[in-house]
């Protein structure tokens, strides 16, 4: 693409905006000394075709290319560009990366020092450089009849001048360094934020890890602990209670047994006194009844007794406990 327009409306460094246009076909040179804009414009081209970053300066710049396909333009305002082709919104063109856009720069003391066969474009350009004086002109026009103080000054005037040349040439040996720093700079950025985002990465990563380790702990439970409200240890003493007052009834009951088949021994019933040993009867029966009553009770609550137990045991071995709970026997 070539150039045809850039416009500088606000640029750090650029007091008044100014516009470059009405280039030729060819080559075009702009020159002239320090701190007119020559190096504005490279800044300026540079912003509007890279991408935008964090820490560029605000900005508003527009610049019209052309090629043999399409006629483009770009504008900048702050960190936003946009790009138009025919007059379309359309995306940013191939072009070179921002660390490739100082290869294209040569300054004109190169470009002289590189050999220029036309001679009166060189001494242009010289002439351009320093400011549009003629220094050697200025020099051989004083002679020594001017006297000692005007070869002084101009002694002076040269030492001056090789400064400012040499000065000149540090800023200029700077400033083409400005892009790599630019670009250095942007990387280092880069850098720095794709190191946030692997550490934050690696967070992440570690707190997955740890729940996944968690989740395995937890699948290790049977599905019936989530059935447990927290009281089975009560009801476990509730049973044992129970069972215990049995095993007191059912000795108790035994005992009025053998206390009643005492009392018929005692009694020598052999047919007389029938009724009496009936209803005695039916009374032991009705007890020995109560009694299997009582043993069928104490095999159920022994029972559950012993489901509740092994439920327990269950549950504090897959919680970590130290020991089997403790139970009474009795």
């Amino acid at each position: 693409m070539k150039l045809e327009r850039l416009e500088i409306e606000r640029l750090p460094g650029i007091a008044k905006g100014f516009a470059l246009d009405g280039l030729a076909p060819g080559v075009n040179l702009v020159t002239g000394p320090n701190t007119i804009g020559k190096s504005s414009l490279v800044r300026a081209l540079k912003l509007l075709l890279r991408e935008p970053g964090k820490n560029d300066p605000p900005v508003s710049l527009s610049a019209e290319f052309s090629s043999a396909a399409a006629r483009w333009q770009v504008r900048r305002t702050g960190g936003a560009t946009q790009w138009t082709r025919d007059g379309q919104a359309a995306g940013r063109p191939a072009l070179p990366a921002a660390e490739e856009l100082g290869r294209y720069c040569m300054s004109m003391e190169d470009l002289i020092k590189a050999g220029a066969a036309d001679a009166a474009l060189a001494g242009e350009l010289w002439h351009s450089l320093r400011g549009g004086f003629d220094l050697d002109k200025a020099r051989l026009s004083i002679r020594p009849r001017h006297g000692a103080n005007e070869h002084k000054e101009l002694n002076e005037t040269r030492k001056s001048l090789r400064d400012a040349e040499r000065n000149a040439e540090s800023l200029r040996g700077r400033e083409e360094k400005l892009p790599a720093l630019d670009t250095r700079i942007d990387q280092a950025r880069e850098a720095g934020e794709q190191c946030q985002k692997i550490k934050h990465a690696q967070e992440l990563c570690a707190v997955l890890g740890e729940r996944e380790s968690v989740r395995a702990v937890l699948d290790q439970f049977p599905e019936d602990m989530e059935k447990l409200i927290g009281r089975e240890g009560n009801d476990l003493d509730q049973s044992k209670s129970r069972v215990k007052q049995l095993q007191d009834e059912v000795r108790d009951e035994g005992s009025k047994r053998e206390w009643a088949e005492a009392e018929i021994d005692r009694l020598g019933f052999s047919g007389k006194n029938l009724d009496e040993a009936d209803r005695t009867q039916s009374l032991v029966e009705g007890k020995l009844i109560g009694i299997e009553k009582l043993r069928e009770e104490l095999q159920r609550l022994r029972t559950e007794e012993l489901t509740q137990r092994t439920r327990l045991e269950h549950a504090a071995s897959e919680l970590g406990g130290n020991g089997q709970p403790k139970f009474d026997s009795a």
